[in-house]
């Protein structure tokens, strides 16, 4: 990998220069510390390049999700042989936009956004005839620590034997305040629309989203620094595949934490530095009993296991139930669709290139279907089981 991506991955997973020529200004701040400077040309192509090639799934926002929409983690337990056909099934939904196989008797766990609860559980209950099994709804009660941005270099060489979670975080840096006021609602609707794919990877990248809504650039970027201000935004910047960097040991590891302390301990991990991503969920006895969740990203196994054990010294977790799942499968990973939208995507934009899965065996493929409304069913492998058709869910 070289340099030019190298720099470009380690920098800008957030503060992405909320300006009218971003990638310029990009390419003058990598080039302070370069003998050979870095030009706006040069930055747009090795963005588009590592893009196509799957390193990164798009080049824009973090919306926060509980203002952005509603979101639910999910689990569905699956018979392995049955496992390819579940998980295509699921891939169906615009409304996914994470999907893991993971080493477990629920072994396919998924993100579904939508604009409401309401939407949101209209696509459960779609899940379930279509795929003949009931879905666990763990919904998120608080977060921790969710960033996932990933620090993979150490003065240009990877870091060897460590996870790569990103120093703590501070927050997306915005610019000075301007006189353009930011777009009224149905604009702003708009705006986030266009932008779930990412932005696009043009010279003028604001003016382009400007003038398809036939406003001008300066209330677009007035627009984005407002979303950040009011925290809609988490960061603006490159959203990486871990796989497709080498972190390909990676686990959530679930605690059944006593209700009076998961807050303290979850604290805890997100001081450690050990854990990429933490959260309180819902319990939902009897099927799952756990309460706190937390990820770990590694390029090897006995990393996470070291990293688990420092995590119940540090905590005094010895004699609390967990379980460690490790992700054996990404079947889908993408931005988060909390607008929908039929519109045809924009020319110069990210387009289908953020809907891509990843086989184990095959590597990435594309898969535009991925994008498709969930008001219809996929029938043509439907799996059934009498569960489901009485309509029993596991909650």
């Amino acid at each position: 990998m070289d340099k030019l991506t190298q720099e470009l991955l380690n920098t800008f997973q957030r503060d992405f220069p909320i300006t009218s020529r971003p990638f310029s200004e990009m390419g003058r701040i990598l080039s302070l510390n370069s003998v050979v400077p870095f030009s706006e040309f040069e930055i747009i192509k090795t963005l588009k390049d590592i893009k196509t090639k799957g390193i990164v799934t798009r080049i824009g926002p973090v919306f926060d999700h509980k203002k952005a929409g509603a979101s639910l983690l999910a689990a569905i337990k699956v018979p392995p042989e049955h496992l390819d056909v579940v998980a295509e099934q699921i891939n169906q939904y615009a409304e996914v936009n994470h999907n893991y196989g993971r080493e477990n008797d629920y072994n396919l766990w998924f993100v579904v956004t939508s604009p409401t609860k309401e939407h949101l559980e209209q696509v459960l209950t779609d899940m379930e005839l279509t795929t003949g099994f009931p879905v666990l709804r763990l919904p998120m009660e608080k977060s921790y620590h969710i960033d996932l941005g990933f620090h993979l270099w150490s003065k240009g060489k990877f870091k060897s034997g460590v996870s790569c979670h990103a120093d703590k975080a501070a927050p997306q840096k915005t610019i000075a305040s301007s006189n353009h006021a930011p777009l009224n609602s149905n604009e702003q609707k708009q705006l986030r629309i266009m932008i779930q794919d990412g932005l696009p990877l043009t010279q003028k990248p604001f003016l382009d989203l400007a003038e398809r809504l036939n406003l001008s650039e300066d209330r677009v970027i007035s627009t984005f620094n407002y979303w950040l201000e009011t925290g809609l935004i988490k960061r603006i910047g490159l959203v990486t595949n871990h796989h497709r960097l080498g972190f390909n040991s990676n686990a959530m590891i679930v605690w059944n934490i006593p209700d009076s302390q998961v807050d303290k301990i979850g604290e805890a991990f997100k001081e450690s530095g050990l854990v990429s991503l933490c959260y309180r969920r819902s319990r939902q006895e009897p099927e799952w009993s756990y309460n706190l969740y937390c990820m770990i990203h590694s390029r090897d196994r006995a990393s996470v296991a070291e990293h688990v054990e420092t995590l119940v010294t540090l905590c005094g977790l010895e004699d609390i139930p967990k379980e460690v799942l490790f992700s054996n499968q990404q079947f889908k990973q993408k931005g988060g669709q909390y607008l929908m939208s039929t519109a045809t995507p924009l020319q110069g934009f990210q387009g289908n290139a953020s809907n891509q899965e990843f086989s184990g065996k095959n590597g990435f493929r594309s898969n535009p279907s991925c994008l498709r409304s969930s008001t219809k069913s996929f029938d043509t492998c439907k799996l059934k089981s009498s569960s489901a058709e009485q309509g029993i869910r596991a909650v």
